[in-house]
């Protein structure tokens, strides 16, 4: 269905946002979550561009044991705020490789605002509680062009 489509100009902005959300985590995620993420990212792109094609049920399958894997071997558990932390962003990057309609773009934008907000369990610092403010500003601002009623009308 046409309408239900991902507008071309809010994938730009939700991309953005969703890399301001994480920026603050790349501290306390292992290496390899941002390694996964610059490919995620740069896939998402390409499937965008219409180069790639969206994974196959295999490759997801495979995408979220190595990552589950993954996250409990850097962090040798799952309890924790740092292992759940990170599962949410492996959660988000993966949802955000799947994302075909507007109803997937929205759920990783309430993604991308609890990623914002687990930044908040590390620091609470005045500007921390400032940058969060700035990306949930970003990531509304994606959900309003997902949404707006110029898009619908296509």
């Amino acid at each position: 269905m046409l309408v239900d489509q991902i507008p071309r100009n809010s994938l730009l902005w939700l991309l953005f946002s969703l890399l301001l959300s994480v920026a603050p985590h790349l501290v306390h995620l292992p290496i390899w979550v941002v390694a996964a993420g610059c490919v995620v990212f740069y896939w998402r792109w390409k499937i965008h561009q219409g180069v790639w094609s969206m994974p196959g049920k295999l490759i997801k399958l495979m995408l979220v044991l190595v990552c589950a894997l993954g996250v409990w071997q850097g962090y040798g558990s799952w309890r924790g705020v740092e292992p759940t932390t990170g599962l949410l962003i492996v959660g988000m990057l993966l949802k955000l490789l799947e994302m075909k309609s507007r109803r997937d773009a929205l759920l990783v934008v309430f993604l991308g605002f609890f990623t914002a907000s687990a930044q908040l369990l590390f620091s609470q610092l005045i500007l921390d509680t400032l940058y969060t403010g700035v990306c949930f500003w970003c990531l509304l601002g994606a959900q309003q062009l997902l949404f707006s009623e110029a898009q619908l009308q296509i």
